[in-house]
């Protein structure tokens, strides 16, 4: 069994690697990156079905199997439904804007990456947590981001064209005369596992891996929402850890000085504002509600208020008709949030969102009454995904593998607090 879970871990490692980007430092064809993609939304429906086969071998030891199947059981309170959605969605955009299959394929993608779910289940119960696994990715995920800020540095600053593959994924995302990079794939969870980390044990090299990581959406992103977002998930983690000294009593106290200044001093009126029409970012925030108006049209004229507009690709003349604000420019749906997600998916996707919001409430609220040691980190991962799934849509191909995370972690943590107790 412990054999099979190290084959599991390294080949979601790898899978994870090249969403990531790694292979973008040699400059590989963005073709071949969207053909990887696919792939490995294959590679999740195939770890999914081993990892079912070995929990019913003879070879797995009864207490790993009972486990294992019951973890499988939670996680088919929301895959179940959740693939017959995105399955009836893809037969509806297939209808509409008669994709060819490489398209549908394609658009289907990043949904299907939630069934990573059930590999990761697995080898969190093989190693009796969920911590060591993540740990092993936040290195792949540090390292990326390091290189991500020395390809950003160097361009923008030099025109030197060094990791020129990840700098220019997206070669006309630019701000303030900067090249913008986004960020790594599954950059909440490790940023919370590495505030968890610093907040048990005050090391300085985990302080310095999450300033890397807070600081980048700031300078490299220049995105203002998910800049707040972890602000808020980093000061609720800090308030919500107890006060097992004085250190940290301090620390509350002086964080509750420094917010309270910040609103007699009107700072935060001040970043709310940023969000404002009129302010230096109005015209990104006026596109934002432009956007939201201009699908909210679409879906109530062509009554798909049930299953909503389906798979939105520009690759499909007619699909692309339907994304296109000018003939210079496109409205994203990956810029709405769940507001996009309820474009996609209708009425279903409140059943999308919803059953995800459940199992995170449940795994919130059974690891608070046992008392569970990692409490703060679920939380603090439950808060970025709410708060995160306001403004981006989690379900795009940059953040699609976060999804399988957050459904292992919370099923995983809910019913280990439960039988720990």
């Amino acid at each position: 069994m412990i054999r099979f879970s190290s084959i599991l871990k390294t080949i979601i490692l790898s899978c994870i690697a090249v969403n990531m980007g790694y292979l973008l430092i040699f400059n590989i064809d963005k073709n071949m990156m969207v053909y990887l993609q696919m792939i490995i939304a294959v590679i999740g429906i195939i770890t999914a079905i081993l990892s079912v086969l070995v929990v019913y071998s003879r070879y797995c030891p009864i207490k790993i199997r009972k486990r294992v199947l019951m973890e499988f059981r939670k996680l088919n309170i929301y895959i179940i439904p959740y693939l017959l959605i995105v399955l009836y969605e893809g037969l509806h955009t297939k209808s509409m804007y008669s994709y060819n299959n490489i398209t549908l394929m394609y658009a289907l993608t990043p949904y299907l990456y939630v069934i990573f779910s059930y590999s990761l289940s697995y080898i969190f119960i093989v190693d009796g947590s969920y911590i060591p696994f993540l740990e092993k990715i936040s290195i792949l995920g540090i390292v990326m981001t390091i290189i991500r800020i020395i390809g950003w540095f160097f361009y923008n600053y030099y025109r030197l064209p060094i990791f020129l593959g990840i700098v220019l994924q997206s070669p006309d995302w630019v701000r303030n005369g900067f090249q913008r990079i986004d960020v790594i794939p599954l950059y909440g969870i490790i940023v919370v596992l590495l505030l968890s980390n610093y907040l048990k044990s005050n090391k300085l090299k985990e302080l310095l891996m999450l300033l890397i990581l807070v600081v980048y959406p700031v300078f490299i992103t220049q995105v203002r929402y998910l800049t707040i977002v972890i602000l808020i998930t980093t000061i609720s983690m800090i308030y919500l850890k107890p006060s097992e000294s004085s250190k940290s009593i301090f620390t509350k106290i002086l964080l509750s000085i420094v917010l309270s200044f910040s609103v007699i001093f009107g700072v935060i009126q001040q970043v709310v504002a940023l969000f404002s029409p009129d302010s230096l970012y109005g015209p990104s925030t006026s596109v934002r509600i432009e956007a939201m108006d201009h699908f909210y049209n679409l879906v109530s004229t062509t009554g798909n208020q049930f299953s909503g507009l389906g798979y939105l690709l520009s690759w499909n003349g007619n699909a692309a008709q339907l994304l296109s604000r000018n003939i210079w420019q496109n409205y994203y749906l990956s810029d709405l949030g769940i507001f996009g997600g309820l474009v996609v998916f209708g009425l279903l996707g409140i059943v999308v969102y919803g059953l995800l919001y459940y199992l995170g409430i449940k795994s919130v609220i059974d690891n608070w009454n046992h008392g569970n040691a990692n409490r703060i980190m679920v939380m603090g991962i439950f808060i970025y995904m709410v708060l995160s799934c306001f403004s981006l849509n989690i379900f795009d191909m940059n953040r699609a593998m976060d999804v399988p995370f957050y459904l292992a972690i919370f099923c995983y943590t809910s019913a280990k607090s439960r039988l720990e107790h």
